[in-house]
């Protein structure tokens, strides 16, 4: 397969003495899909200051080389514009990339705690073992560890294993005494804590409410640890052609590792942010302030490459976690031998109302996480 260039077409209205400048760089001998009005497609563009200063032949580019100008023959083959991924958690997603256990490519219970095992052997005595990625529906038994099968392999580790839903988590015995969850503990609203049909923990976290009782106890991630986690997915994206990414999901913290990126080296792809809002007129209040201050922090930008996108919501969880809100009982599968509820809204939706409109009234878009028919209605 040939490689191919991506860019970031930017039409622009260019006053034709700039075009006679020399350009920055210069691309030439290719097929380049400019994505115009009228689809044209063109031999060679020039760029300037970042931006694409003129397109067309080969022969009517050439005037625009001058001595620095920087030559890439494309040799035919194609440059297309840049693609915007508009849902990727790219800090988020990177630390598991680069720091968490890849669950992603287990197909059976076995491989997942075969990795989870040779991680916690692996691992100082009282150290956290983190993974994600793993996918019931992909696993040969259909279903998610159990608690004792955790425990069987994570020795004197505790435990927090992320679905590849981002919607529940599978901890060991552990983890959950560090977070104080026994056999009475109420789930809370807006999540669930996992019991098999004798009322026995299993393990199983279902949505924010619940898994923060585990994940608050984890240490943070560093600064450090966080850049090197965007420079990582950074990385990737612009090998698959993508230029431009929506994070639509970011905490206070989280947003302030892409603003020190950005400020101590820059950004080679154009990121927006959702800041996270909670579930309570409190937080969506603190998420607020963090917008107000977020954009002062693009404001004083060298470049526009980073921006605030707004607010990220949620009023349910997956189908995958059956949290999502629905009008209709989930049915019955392998995994699952009776129904098993309609799932719930992960917050009020009088109080979502009243979030909502604190942002509208403030400027700030607000995006909603919303999987089930009935979180829909609302």
């Amino acid at each position: 397969m040939r490689k191919s260039w991506f860019l970031l077409l930017t039409t622009l209205a260019v006053p034709v003495a700039a075009r006679t400048l020399p350009a920055d760089v210069v691309l030439r001998h290719g097929t380049i899909l400019t994505v115009d009005p009228v689809d044209h497609v063109v031999e060679a563009l020039a760029v300037r200051d970042g931006r694409i200063v003129a397109t067309g032949s080969d022969q009517s580019i050439q005037a625009l080389i001058g001595p620095k100008t920087k030559v890439i023959d494309l040799a035919g083959r194609t440059a297309t514009p840049g693609l915007i991924d508009t849902h990727a958690h790219l800090r988020a997603g990177g630390i598991d990339e680069l720091f968490h256990i890849d669950l992603t490519r287990t197909s059976s219970i076995a491989d997942l705690l075969a990795l989870v095992k040779a991680r916690a052997d692996a691992t100082k005595p009282g150290e956290w073992v983190l993974g994600a990625g793993w996918n019931e529906g992909l696993l040969a038994e259909h279903r998610a560890p159990t608690l004792a099968e955790l425990d069987a392999v994570s020795g004197q580790h505790p435990v927090s294993l992320t679905s590849t839903t981002g919607h529940y988590l599978a901890v060991n015995s552990i983890a959950l005494a560090m977070a104080h969850i026994d056999s009475t503990t109420a789930s809370p609203e807006g999540g669930t804590i996992g019991r098999d049909s004798g009322g026995r923990l299993t393990g199983l976290l279902k949505e924010n409410a619940a898994m923060s009782l585990v994940r608050k106890l984890i240490p943070p991630v560093t600064q450090d640890q966080g850049k090197a986690a965007i420079r990582a997915m950074t990385a990737q994206m612009h090998s698959e052609g993508m230029t431009g990414v929506k994070d639509p999901l970011l905490t206070p913290i989280q947003w302030s590792d892409y603003v020190d990126l950005a400020r101590s080296e820059g950004l080679s792809v154009h990121a927006c942010g959702l800041i996270f809002a909670g579930a309570t007129m409190e937080t969506a209040q603190a998420a607020l302030a963090t917008v107000v201050q977020a954009r002062r922090d693009i404001a004083a930008l060298p470049n526009g490459h980073l921006g605030i996108c707004g607010i990220k919501m949620f009023l349910d969880g997956s189908a995958m976690a059956r949290t999502a809100w629905m009008n209709e009982d989930f049915a019955a599968d392998a995994a699952h031998p009776a129904p098993t509820g309609r799932g719930y809204p992960t917050v009020e939706p009088e109080a979502y109302r009243k979030m909502v409109n604190l942002f509208v009234a403030a400027g700030v878009p607000v995006a909603t996480h919303v999987i089930g028919d009935r979180a829909i209605d609302v």
